[in-house]
C-alpha cells in the first residue's frame, strides 16, 4: 500500500505544481511543492527516504523543465536528506519551527539554483525568492497541522520503542 502513496504522489506533483498552484499564485509566485515534499517526507520518513525521495522529485522537475539537468536533484535530495536526520534527532521542533527551516531552505535553494542556472543574469529576483520562501514555509504549515496526528503517534511510538 505504500508503494501506492509513492506512486500517486510521484504522477501528480508535476500537474499539480504547473495547472493547480498557476492558479493560487501569492504575488505573483508558486511555491516550490517538490521543494516542500522533499521537506515533509524526509522529515517524516528519514534520511535515505528523504535522499531518494528528493532525488525522485528533484529529477521529474529537471525532467519536465527546461534548463540544465541535475541542479534540482541534487539540492533536493540534499534536502531530503538533511531533513530526515531533522526528523530522527531529538530536536522535535514545532509547526512555526518546521517553516521558519524550510523559508530558510527555500531562500537557499533558489539563491543556489539562480546562481547555477542563470550566473549572467546576477543578482537574481530578491522579491521573488523571499515571497516563494515565504509561500513555502505557509505550505510546510499547512501539511504539519493537515497530518499531525500521524505525526504526534509517530514520535510517540519512537518513543516508546525499546532502545
Amino acid at each position: 500500500m505504500k508503494w501506492l502513496y509513492g506512486a500517486s504522489i510521484i504522477l501528480f506533483i508535476i500537474p499539480v505544481q504547473t495547472l493547480l498552484m498557476g492558479q493560487v499564485q501569492l504575488w505573483g509566485v508558486k511555491p516550490d511543492l517538490a521543494l516542500v515534499l522533499t521537506y515533509f517526507l524526509g522529515w517524516a520518513v528519514g534520511e535515505v527516504n528523504g535522499l531518494l525521495w528528493g532525488s525522485t522529485l528533484g529529477g521529474l522537475i529537471d525532467l519536465f523543465s527546461i534548463g540544465t539537468l541535475g541542479v534540482n536533484v541534487l539540492l533536493k535530495a540534499m534536502i531530503g536528506f538533511f531533513s530526515g536526520l531533522l526528523g530522527r534527532s531529538i530536536f522535535k521542533p514545532v509547526f512555526w519551527v518546521h517553516a521558519a527551516i524550510l523559508s530558510g531552505i527555500s531562500l537557499i535553494h533558489d539563491l543556489l539554483g539562480e546562481f547555477v542556472l542563470h550566473r549572467e543574469a546576477w543578482p537574481p529576483p530578491f522579491e521573488e525568492i523571499l515571497v516563494r520562501g515565504f509561500y513555502n514555509g505557509l505550505l510546510i504549515l499547512l501539511l504539519f497541522f493537515l497530518f499531525s496526528n500521524r505525526i504526534k503517534g509517530r514520535i510517540a511510538d519512537e518513543r516508546d520503542a525499546p532502545s
